[in-house]
């Protein structure tokens, strides 16, 4: 990420300095830190004091696009939720309708890509994440227990096992969580939306107990 652009100005109070800042940058001051660059004053205290004051973006500018342009949409797709900034830099959904965001694990995500589809040029190759207190550890957490459960599966049964159809990103996790195995591998198998990761038994983890026939089992 490039350096954050900074505003350098003249204010009676960081209040200020911010007031101004946020108004030039169509922000608001909760967006802003502010230091104290130069004191001094004029004319021998006569004219009271000029300070000049630096004030720059808690996140660079187009975070806050992201952010604002967000909001935007989720009002004209009338969802009662509020977009707001997390430290790391994710916008983090909240609200009522929380649960209606989350009922499909693809709803956030193609919202997620029709933001960055929106804002390609302004992100010059930045990619905003979205979230929902905490929504994509906990998916996370669970993708990487049904992998290794389905992996058991798949050598127990000693044939395949088909998970339920995932967005690229759930793909990718149950790909990286049993990368490392040498008695299973995985593969993405089908069509959008349907497209799903099968999980194979190798030859190698069956071998010794027989020929084996391969019949797939859809694990939900």
């Amino acid at each position: 990420m490039t350096e954050r652009e900074s505003l350098v100005l003249e204010a009676a109070s960081p209040e200020e300095a911010l007031e101004a800042a946020a108004a030039k940058w169509y922000l608001e001051p909760e967006d802003l830190h502010v230091e104290l660059v130069d004191e001094e004053k004029r004319f021998f205290g006569l004219l009271g004091k000029r300070t000049t004051y630096k004030v720059v973006p808690v996140f660079d500018r187009s975070f806050f696009l992201a952010r604002n342009t967000l909001r935007k949409l989720l009002a004209k797709m009338e969802f009662d939720l509020e977009a707001t900034l997390r430290e790391d830099g994710v916008v983090d959904l909240a609200g009522p309708d929380k649960d209606l965001l989350l009922a499909s694990n693809e709803t956030m995500r193609s919202l997620e890509y029709v933001l960055n589809l929106m804002l390609r040029e302004e992100l010059q190759g930045q990619w905003i994440k979205l979230d929902s207190e905490g929504y994509r550890e906990r998916r996370q957490q669970a993708l990487a227990t049904l992998a290794l459960s389905a992996a058991e599966d798949a050598l127990s049964r000693r044939r395949p096992v088909s998970l339920e159809p995932m967005t690229s990103w759930e793909r990718r996790l149950i790909h990286v969580e049993l990368k490392d195995r040498t008695d299973v591998e995985t593969r993405s198998v089908g069509e959008e939306p349907l497209r799903r990761v099968v999980i194979w038994p190798k030859k190698s983890a069956t071998s010794a107990r027989g020929t084996v026939t391969y019949r797939f089992r859809n694990r939900k």
